[in-house]
């Protein structure tokens, strides 16, 4: 299925050992994870939205994952709120999945490793530990459903896009707001033709966000992963992109991601 244009781009642009600590109490809201990782060789903090009608039903509910959880859980929760109920999207779980810290992230979201970025590289592992071992406890643990969606932001949107474009089979979608693209010499960019070529998108979505006020090397990046999504991206994956008019790389998430969802969820 071929993408439609919603705003013209001009600009140049292993079985692993799982434990839970705190688990979830069916019927709370909101409450805290702990997942111990061998292949991170550490615990990473969660935070889980669980739907109102939880603890009463049987019902299987679809997951969103979200990137950089110590913030965009906070930032997010309400307004997936509100779309579930004015019935934009149905309702769902959501994971949060916390960084350790500033260092970690840098670690786990970039696909390579830069040298004026030390540590930095880490985003095979942390796939890893998603597809091995996040997404089967979570399976695991709650009442779960496809489809998976998984979301973010800057480093984090560079990660959700490459956890999308290596494993398309895990995640049904992608949001990918102000991803950064323009890493390590526009790697991702120079890999996209090579991903989509493998013919492994079946029905998945993609969504592309940016600001105009974005940095330059970000839109210069994004518009050629546009023009490249444009020429070589199969009919059976479903792609948008969005250019938001003076919208900067902070503001963007507040659009995108719900923008995202809605479109997800009802194309």
């Amino acid at each position: 299925m071929r993408k439609r244009q919603l705003w013209p781009l001009s600009l140049t642009l292993v079985l692993p050992l799982l434990t839970a600590a705190n688990p979830i109490v069916a019927g709370t809201d909101h409450a805290r994870d702990v997942v111990d990782s061998q292949i991170l060789q550490e615990s990473r903090s969660l935070r889980i939205r669980l739907p109102q009608d939880y603890e009463g039903s049987q019902n299987r509910y679809p997951v969103l994952y979200l990137l950089d959880g110590e913030w965009s859980f906070e930032k997010f929760s309400p307004v997936v709120e509100s779309l579930i109920q004015d019935e934009s999207i149905p309702d769902l779980i959501i994971v949060a999945v916390e960084n350790v810290d500033e260092h970690t992230r840098l670690r786990d979201f970039t696909p390579s490793q830069v040298e004026k970025y030390p540590g930095s590289g880490g985003a095979e592992s942390f796939l890893l530990f998603i597809q091995k071992e996040l997404v089967p406890y979570v399976d695991d643990a709650y009442r779960t459903k496809q489809p998976r969606l998984i979301c973010g932001h800057s480093l984090a949107g560079l990660m959700s896009a490459y956890t999308f474009l290596n494993s398309p089979d895990l995640f049904a979608g992608s949001i990918a707001s102000s991803p950064s693209f323009s890493w390590d010499n526009n790697l991702m960019v120079r890999s996209l033709g090579g991903f989509l070529k493998q013919g492994r998108f079946q029905d998945t979505f993609i969504y592309l966000a940016i600001g105009s006020d974005d940095f330059p090397t970000y839109l210069e990046a994004m518009e050629r992963a546009v023009h490249i999504m444009e020429e070589e991206a199969p009919d059976t994956l479903r792609w948008e992109h969005m250019l938001y008019q003076n919208e900067n790389h902070e503001t963007v998430p507040d659009h995108s991601f719900p923008d995202g969802l809605k479109l997800f969820f009802n194309n």
